[in-house]
């Protein structure tokens, strides 16, 4: 993800292993503030980050922090490089989640400070009601390899049915998961260094 490597894409259905990985995850600005209502902070690890507001073109603002996924979608989807993106530049092309969480062993509770960013992404898919997504997970390698790969197509899904149950879920073309098969660290690597490795992520389609 944090390369924004290639990869080959798939649809995938919903099941629900025993898993052992959780994941955890990390829009243009007008004004700053170091807190924000707009926000759940309940046992929220970025709870002591800046935020701001994020006007979006159809004049609504929501409270993002400084240089996330939300900011970092906006400006793409105003930029040539979107507007003239290949398929092959957009499969490059992918944006994280930096304040998601599941519920450790889950593939379908949120944290419920994950509900902000989420709500985020949908209203600025609404904002561009042209834009379409494709939303993938990915596991690190605690856990088996057939696990893993379970329950990051189950949280893709429940992603996706989060968009639709908001009012976006008809710009979302497909889900996939990729279990740990791009995992960096081993399993026995720290919490933190493992960390690195899962996550939630999206990129566009045209």
């Amino acid at each position: 993800w944090r390369s924004c490597r290639e990869r080959n894409m798939g649809i995938y259905d919903t099941s629900r292993p025993t898993v052992t990985d959780t994941i955890t995850q990390g829009g243009r600005s007008i004004t700053h503030a170091n807190t924000a209502n707009a926000i759940d902070n309940t046992n929220n690890p970025n709870a002591n980050k800046d935020t701001k507001e994020l006007r979006l073109p159809n004049g609504q603002t929501i409270q993002v922090y400084d240089d996330g996924i939300e900011e970092e979608m906006v400006e793409y989807l105003q930029s040539d490089d979107y507007k003239n993106a290949t398929d092959k530049d957009l499969r490059e092309k992918w944006f994280e989640f930096d304040n998601l969480a599941f519920v450790f062993g889950s593939g379908t509770e949120l944290q419920e400070y994950s509900r902000t960013q989420l709500n985020n992404i949908i209203q600025i898919l609404k904002s561009y009601p042209n834009a379409k997504i494709r939303v993938a997970g990915i596991a690190d390698k605690k856990g088996t390899e057939n696990a893993n790969m379970e329950v990051t197509r189950e949280r893709a899904k429940t992603i996706e049915k989060i968009f639709d149950e908001g009012g976006g879920g008809k710009q979302v073309v497909r889900t996939e998961g990729y279990g740990d098969e791009d995992a960096k660290h081993s399993a026995s690597d720290t919490n933190d260094e493992r960390d690195e490795d899962r996550n939630i992520a999206i990129r566009c389609v045209k």
